[in-house]
């Protein structure tokens, strides 16, 4: 059974009701080395993700997945978005990937999202999406099915 712990500040982060079955997961990074940062941050523009994956692999929800939070310009409505924490120049542990490749198959059950290709269908990373270096550095090798 996956945990995933309920993190106190998620109640923060700004949600609005999902338009759109979820069809997608999003990965991202931080560049914080703490939740309570990032949420300080995500309250200043209106940004979230639904879960955040500390450095220890603890699995934190931060926003339940019915609801949409704005991580990704154009795939809110149907992604799941999921965060590793790590502080800048900060590599993504072992136990990071463990705990994400269990979410990911955690999210892909719940909503029936099938036939998973990472970069491809299903499955991205933010910066396949959008201009930008997030989750870059990230191995694709130890990213779900590829191990």
């Amino acid at each position: 059974m996956l945990e995933i712990k309920t993190h106190k500040r998620g109640s923060e982060i700004y949600r609005t009701e999902r338009k759109k079955q979820v069809d997608c997961i999003i990965i991202h990074h931080t560049w914080s080395y703490s939740i309570d940062s990032c949420v300080n941050h995500w309250k200043g523009n209106k940004n979230g993700t639904h879960y955040i994956i500390d450095r220890d692999g603890t699995i934190y929800g931060m926003v339940p997945t019915l609801y949409k939070v704005n991580h990704c310009v154009g795939m809110n409505h149907n992604c799941v978005a999921i965060d590793l924490m790590r502080g800048e120049g900060e590599e993504i542990l072992d136990v990071q990937y463990n705990a994400l490749n269990r979410l990911i198959s955690y999210v892909s059950s719940v909503y029936n999202i099938q036939n998973i290709e990472l970069h491809k269908k299903g499955l991205f990373y933010h910066c396949d999406l959008r201009p930008t270096q997030c989750p870059r550095p990230i191995d694709d090798k130890k990213v779900w099915k590829w191990t």
